[in-house]
C-alpha cells in the first residue's frame, strides 16, 4: 500500500514538470512577439513622421518658399462702375505674397461683404496672377435719408441705392463715378422712407417699398416707359404707392395686380395722347369707376419719344 502511494506522487511530480516547462517556453514567445510588435510599430509611425516632414519640407521649397510663385499681377474683371483699385484694396491681395497661400474662399467672402456687389469669384492662374471677377448689383431706384451726425447732432443726407432684389448699397466712397451710370434711365426716388427701414448692405423688408422695386421692374417691360418718366414714388401708405411723373401727373396704384394697373394707365394715357391731353390724377387703387383728372393747361408732348433702353442692362459674362 505505500509502496502504490510513492508511485503516484513521482508521476504527479514529473506530469507538473512538464507543464511549468511548457508554460514557460509559451511566456517567452508571446513576449518576443509583444516586443517586435512594438518595434514595427514604432518604426511605422517613425517612417510616417519622417515622410510628413519631408512632405512639408518640399511643399515649402518648391511651393510656399518659392519666389517664381508669387503674386506680380492682380487682374479685376467688372461688369459695373467699382474702381479698380477699390475692390482690389477690399480683397486684401497684396503683390508680393506667395500665390498658392492666397485663401481663395477668404477673399471671396470678403468681396461679398461690399453691398455693391452681388457675386464675386477669385480664380488663382500660375505663376503669378489673381483674377477678381466681379458682377455688380444694379440700381433701380434711390433714396435720399437724413441722419444724425456728430456731437451737434446735425442732420445730413445720404442718398442710398436700391437693387431690384432690395439690397441698400451706398454710394461708393472716393470715386468720381455713380451707381446711378449702371441704369439705363433716371432713378426714381422713394419717398416716405425712414432711416431705419433701409439697413445699408441688407435687404428692405417694407412691403409697400418691396412693392414699389417690383413696380419699377414692371414698368420697365411697359411700353409707356419710353413715353413717360417716372420721378418718384410716396411707399407712406401700406396699401397704396403714389406715383409722380415728369410730366406732372400723379398715379395712385394699389400694392398688387400691379401688371393689369399698368395695363390701365397705358390704355388711359394713349387717349389723352390722341386727344392733346395729359393725366393730372388717376387712382388705379379703386376698382370700378376709376377717378380721373387731367391737366387744364394745354400739354407740351414730348418731341420724340425715349429709347426703350431696359432699366436692368443686359451683363457682360464676367
Amino acid at each position: 500500500m505505500w509502496f502504490h502511494s510513492n508511485k503516484n506522487r513521482r508521476n504527479e511530480r514529473s506530469h507538473l514538470l512538464d507543464v511549468k516547462l511548457r508554460s514557460q517556453g509559451s511566456n517567452g514567445a508571446g513576449s518576443r512577439l509583444l516586443g517586435l510588435s512594438l518595434a514595427g510599430a514604432t518604426l511605422v509611425i517613425l517612417c510616417g513622421f519622417l515622410v510628413w516632414k519631408g512632405w512639408g519640407y518640399t511643399l515649402d521649397r518648391l511651393i510656399y518658399s518659392n519666389p517664381a510663385l508669387t503674386v506680380q499681377q492682380i487682374v479685376v474683371v467688372t461688369d459695373g462702375v467699382l474702381p479698380v483699385d477699390l475692390i482690389q484694396r477690399w480683397a486684401g491681395v497684396k503683390k508680393g505674397e506667395n500665390l498658392m497661400s492666397v485663401d481663395l474662399s477668404r477673399v471671396q467672402r470678403q468681396l461679398m461683404l461690399v453691398p455693391s456687389i452681388q457675386s464675386a469669384s477669385v480664380i488663382r492662374r500660375p505663376p503669378s496672377e489673381i483674377q477678381l471677377r466681379i458682377s455688380e448689383r444694379v440700381p433701380v431706384a434711390q433714396v435720399c435719408l437724413y441722419r444724425t451726425t456728430g456731437p451737434e447732432q446735425l442732420l445730413e443726407s445720404h442718398v442710398l441705392y436700391l437693387d431690384a432684389e432690395g439690397y441698400v448699397m451706398p454710394h461708393i466712397s472716393g470715386s468720381t463715378q455713380s451707381l446711378t451710370q449702371l441704369s439705363k434711365h433716371p432713378l426714381a426716388s422713394l419717398v416716405g422712407l425712414r432711416a431705419t427701414d433701409a439697413p445699408i448692405g441688407q435687404r428692405i423688408t417694407l412691403p409697400q417699398a418691396r412693392a414699389a422695386l417690383k413696380w419699377l421692374v414692371e414698368f420697365d417691360k411697359n411700353p409707356l416707359s419710353s413715353l413717360v418718366e417716372v420721378c418718384s414714388i410716396d411707399v407712406g401708405n401700406p396699401q397704396t404707392l403714389r406715383v409722380t411723373t415728369e410730366q406732372g401727373s400723379e398715379i395712385i396704384f394699389a400694392t398688387q395686380n400691379l401688371e393689369s394697373q399698368l395695363q390701365r394707365w397705358q390704355t388711359v394715357h394713349e387717349w389723352g395722347a390722341k386727344n392733346l391731353k395729359v393725366i393730372g390724377s388717376l387712382d388705379l387703387a379703386v376698382q370700378n369707376y376709376v377717378p380721373l383728372r387731367w391737366l387744364d393747361s394745354t400739354p407740351t408732348l414730348p418731341s420724340k419719344i425715349k429709347q426703350n433702353s431696359p432699366l436692368l442692362p443686359r451683363k457682360k459674362h464676367v
